[in-house]
């Protein structure tokens, strides 16, 4: 926000515009684009933003569409990590994963990688881990993100505890991976990080 100020004294002006979508959705021009702008440049910038994403959300001043980008971030890690686990219990239970999954998205513990991302690409033929594992994020970039994340204690002098433990797995995935490894290979940290626990 202090660089908006300082532009803006040499009549320049400035938005933060993080998007949320898949790579599919970038392509197709239709990912979600958060925005934080004066109204005066919203109004400016929309047309060209209308051009890559179909849900446009105006978040307040500069700064606010990252914050909010980088929460939403935290939300989605932390969901896809608690499936992940929920997972690997179910089939340490030897309970039929593919009813579990059904289970979810039919209840409270519905979220998008209950929704998307288990039985598309963790699982196959009801065995966990065979699927493609291929969410198409990097696992580094979520580890960077969850960073910031975690980076808002400074800011906001707030620092609960789960944020902090999300970041730590995460980041200690990133170390233990392959540079390219995809979000959903948190499956194959986890399997690194407790080994003999795998069902069957």
């Amino acid at each position: 926000m202090s660089k908006s100020s300082d532009l803006a004294r040499f009549d320049i002006t400035f938005a933060d515009a993080p998007v949320s979508g898949s790579v599919p959705k970038a392509k197709s021009a239709t990912l979600a684009i958060m925005v934080g702008a004066s109204e005066a440049v919203y109004l400016k910038i929309e047309p060209v933003l209308r051009a890559m994403g179909t849900e446009l959300i105006r978040t307040g001043d500069v700064g606010t569409a990252h914050a909010m980008k980088t929460l939403n971030n935290y939300v989605y890690a932390a969901g896809l990590l608690a499936a992940t686990e929920a997972m690997m219990i179910g089939e340490k239970m030897g309970l039929n994963l593919d009813r579990l999954v059904d289970v979810f998205n039919s209840s409270s513990g519905r979220n998008v990688a209950t929704e998307t991302k288990l039985r598309q690409h963790m699982l196959k033929d009801g065995q966990l881990g065979e699927g493609d594992l291929k969410g198409g994020f990097g696992l580094h970039l979520m580890a960077k993100d969850l960073g910031v994340s975690a980076g808002l204690k400074e800011r906001t002098g707030f620092a609960p505890e789960q944020i902090a433990l999300c970041h730590r797995i995460w980041q200690d995935a990133a170390q233990a991976l392959p540079k390219g490894a995809d979000n959903l290979e948190i499956l194959s940290y986890l399997r690194k990080r407790y080994p003999g626990e795998r069902g069957g």
